[in-house]
C-alpha cells in the first residue's frame, strides 16, 4: 500500500486543473451532522496579507502546519489543498513518506497538514470510524481560518489523502460539499459511507484491487460500514 510518485502528480496536476477526475459522487444519504454552509472570507485579509505567510494555522483550540506556495506573494490569491495522513502516520510521517506538501507547494499550493484526533493519531471519520471527535468542524474552521490570514482562492480549496485519511476527504466531500472543489482519495475511500443524495463533489478514487487492508470488495473491518467499489 505505498503511495506512489504518480499519485502525487495526479493530485496536484488534477486540482491545478480544477477537475479530479470524474464528477462523482463520493459525496452518507444524509450527513452524519448537520452543517451549515458558512461562506470562506471574501477576498484578501486588509493589506493583502501577511508578508510572510504563517508556519502554523489555529482553529478550536488545536494547530495545523500550513505549508506556503513557493515564491509566496502577499496579495496574491493561491489555491489551498488539505492533505490528510493516514491512520498511526502522524502529520510528519505522512509528508516525508508522502512528499504531497512539498509537490503542491512547488506548484503553487498553500497546504494545510492536520494532525487527526489522538489515540492513534486517526480521523473521526463521519460514516465510518465517527469516535465522536468533530474532525470535519476542525478542517472546515482550519481552511477558514487560512482564509482570514492569507489569500486563498475560495473556488480552489481541495483535499486529498491516503488509506484513513482518503476515508477523510470522502468525509469531507460529503458534509461539507460546497467548501471542497475536489477530492482525491486513495486506498481508503470505501472505509466509509457515500452520500448519493448529497451534492456531488469531484474527485479521484485511486484503489488497488490487492489492498489487504481496505479490499476492494469490502469486508468487515473496524472501519464501519465497509462499502466495495464498482469496478468498470
Amino acid at each position: 500500500m505505498t503511495i506512489s510518485k504518480r499519485f502525487r502528480a495526479l493530485v496536484v496536476a488534477g486540482a491545478a486543473l480544477g477537475v479530479l477526475g470524474t464528477s462523482a459522487c463520493t459525496p452518507p444519504a444524509q450527513p452524519s451532522r448537520p452543517r451549515t454552509e458558512v461562506a470562506l472570507p471574501s477576498g484578501c485579509p486588509a493589506g493583502g496579507g501577511p508578508a510572510a505567510a504563517p508556519a502554523v494555522v489555529s482553529a478550536l483550540g488545536r494547530a495545523s502546519t500550513l505549508v506556503a506556495p513557493a515564491g509566496y506573494r502577499p496579495g496574491v490569491a493561491y489555491p489551498l489543498l488539505v492533505s490528510l495522513h493516514p491512520f498511526l502516520l502522524d502529520e510528519v510521517a505522512w509528508e516525508n513518506y508522502s512528499l504531497l506538501a512539498q509537490a503542491a507547494s512547488a506548484r503553487g499550493y498553500f497546504v494545510l497538514v492536520p494532525r487527526g484526533s489522538d489515540p492513534g493519531p486517526r480521523w473521526s471519520v463521519a460514516g465510518g470510524l465517527d469516535l465522536g471527535t468533530d474532525d470535519v468542524a476542525w478542517i472546515d474552521e482550519l481552511v477558514r481560518t487560512t482564509a482570514g490570514t492569507v489569500c486563498v482562492d475560495r473556488n480552489r480549496v481541495f483535499a486529498a489523502g491516503f488509506s484513513a485519511g482518503a476515508a477523510m476527504s470522502v468525509s469531507l466531500s460529503c458534509e461539507l460539499p460546497w467548501r471542497f472543489r475536489a477530492i482525491a482519495a486513495s486506498g481508503g475511500s470505501n472505509l466509509t459511507t457515500l452520500c448519493p443524495g448529497q451534492p456531488g463533489v469531484d474527485a479521484l478514487i485511486l484503489h488497488g484491487t490487492d489492498d489487504p487492508i481496505a479490499p476492494l470488495a469490502g469486508q468487515a473491518l473496524p472501519f464501519l460500514p465497509p462499502v466495495g467499489i464498482t469496478v468498470d
